[in-house]
């Protein structure tokens, strides 16, 4: 940004002047009033306090002059643009009172004699007169002169001057025994256009000022914003700290577990290599059983031959005692209606060819050795295919039943049709 155009408008050749942007231009906030405007706010406290002392003032203006005129309770940034104003007042107010010390220290007037006097203001009136003619030739060919730069503004000083001088001039000649005060009138200069000009770079200097003020508010609400968005960063990272945490936790956890299941794993593959070893000795017992099984079954097939011996020599006798064996129903056969005639009063079950109840005796074979017997299907005993004696062997049947159907099955687990 370039400040030239504003200082080369007042007609001063000034060299430009550039903020850049890369050049820090803010301004930090200090905590406290600089020295020099300190000393002074320190100057008008102390000579608040005297005031108040001397009872010039009371306390309620004595608070109202520390708040609104020394700023004693504002903030630093607006005390020291208020003692600023007083520095840039400072050349005018020191001037003002250099020239009331000046006129107060003044000697005062001797009255000179009546002729004395008329004859001096005769001269100084001629003398102000030529003065002042003079003066009105010199600014009216000052003012015809071709100017550089930016024509000045025109200035009252010369309207206030003429009725200065006139006003002195009617007093002199209506009161002649005053003496006329002595009146100095400055010319215009090349210093006066140079300090009105300077003046005019100060304004520029200080609207750039302002504005330079201004961006810095800018800048500190920019960098508010940033604060407050490297806050929520700085939030949003403990979450995912936090977050972090928790995985970690959580994974620490399923390392846990994972270790526990290796241990499981572990004790199962033991179990397993212990059911292993158990399932061998099962093996080896169902072979020892097996084996078992066949000499009980070649047991059994003795213990059959025998009963075949027996039974032969059980019919031998039978044949020897002449007792008839009965291989049919009696109460079918006499047509007896009595039901004790139709049950063997031996196996108190019915006779094996009792048409009143067929279906209850039959006959059956085992199929491993063709052991031939009668089976009474109610209650699956086993009787002597010639007697119809009840059997005592080891021969046995079972019925199952599955899914609605049933089958016999022998001690060897061969299985018949019912």
């Amino acid at each position: 940004m370039s400040i030239a155009p504003a200082l080369q408008s007042v007609g001063l050749p000034i060299d430009e002047i550039y903020l850049d942007k890369d050049i820090d231009t803010t301004k930090k906030e200090t905590s406290s009033l600089p020295a020099k405007y300190f000393k002074t706010q320190a100057f008008g406290y102390w000579l608040l306090l005297k005031f108040q002392s001397d009872g010039v003032i009371d306390d309620t203006t004595f608070n109202t002059l520390m708040k609104d005129h020394l700023k004693v309770y504002s903030s630093i940034s607006d005390q020291t643009s208020y003692y600023e104003s007083f520095d840039d007042d400072f050349k005018m107010v020191s001037k003002d009172l250099k020239k009331l010390m000046k006129d107060f220290h003044k000697p005062p007037k001797v009255n000179k004699p009546k002729n004395q006097k008329n004859q001096k203001n005769q001269k100084n009136q001629k003398k102000l007169k030529e003065k002042t003619e003079k003066m009105e030739n010199d600014t009216v060919g000052y003012e015809t002169q071709k100017k550089r730069g930016r024509p000045k503004k025109e200035l009252s000083k010369q309207d206030n001057d003429d009725d200065l001088i006139s006003s002195i001039v009617s007093a002199a000649l209506n009161n002649p025994e005053n003496k006329p005060r002595r009146v100095y009138v400055r010319k215009t200069t090349k210093i006066n256009q140079v300090d009105t000009k300077i003046n005019e770079v100060d304004t520029k200097i200080n609207q750039v000022d302002t504005k330079i003020n201004e961006v810095d508010t800018k800048i500190n609400q920019v960098d508010t914003k940033i604060n407050e968005v490297d806050t929520k960063i700085n939030q949003a990272d403990t979450k995912i700290n936090q977050v972090d945490t928790s995985i970690n936790e959580v994974d620490t956890k399923i390392n846990q577990v994972d270790t526990k299941i290796n241990e499981v794993d572990t004790k199962i593959n033991e179990v397993d290599t212990k059911i292993n070893e158990v399932d061998t000795k099962i093996n080896e017992v169902d072979t020892s059983i097996n084996q078992a099984d066949t000499s009980i079954n070649e047991v059994d097939t003795k213990i059959n031959e025998v009963d075949t011996s027996i039974n032969e020599v059980d019919t031998d006798n039978d044949n020897d005692n002449d007792e008839e064996v009965i291989d049919y129903c009696l109460g079918c056969e006499t047509g007896a209606d009595n039901h004790d005639a139709h049950i063997n009063h031996r196996t108190k079950l019915y006779w094996n060819n009792c048409l009143c109840h067929d279906a209850q005796i039959t006959t059956f074979i085992f199929t491993k050795d063709n052991f031939k017997c009668l089976l009474h299907k109610p209650s699956l005993t086993l009787l002597d295919f010639h007697t119809q004696n009840i059997l005592n062997t080891t021969h046995s049947i079972t019925s199952l039943s599955h899914n609605n159907f049933s089958f016999l099955i022998d001690q060897h687990f061969n299985t018949y049709p019912c």
